[in-house]
């Protein structure tokens, strides 16, 4: 069980190091910590490519930053308090309304193959 910041209790029903990201139709890393373990980071950068959406925000944001390549994480508008969407890559400072439509969008087009290879 999880238990996020508001002190509400969430049911985990899959442990992270036996789950594929190709199963997956998205990755969203919210604001918090923990995004330095090596099951996370695996996880996120196998999401990518396979052209997954990707969305964080906050922390999440900050940690996408050293998973993906520069050319989709450019968090210049995220810091600014705004919102930046490359190649299906969506990252905010906050995980506000408009976030969540632009990270929808990102996964209603399902896949997003014109993205630059990982190192």
């Amino acid at each position: 069980m999880v238990v996020t910041g508001q002190g509400d209790v969430l049911e985990v029903d899959r442990a992270l190091p036996t789950v594929a990201a190709v199963l997956y139709d998205a990755v969203l890393l919210p604001d918090g910590a923990g995004f330095t373990d090596a099951a996370v980071r695996r996880f996120v950068r196998n999401a990518y490519r396979h052209a997954k959406p990707i969305g964080g925000y906050g922390g999440g944001s900050a940690a996408l930053e050293g998973l993906l390549p520069a050319a989709v994480t450019d968090r210049s508008a995220a810091a600014g308090g705004g919102l930046a969407e490359t190649r299906g890559v969506v990252t905010a400072a906050v995980g506000d309304s408009h976030f969540g439509e632009a990270f929808a969008s990102a996964v209603a087009a399902h896949r997003h193959w014109d993205r630059p290879s990982l190192a």
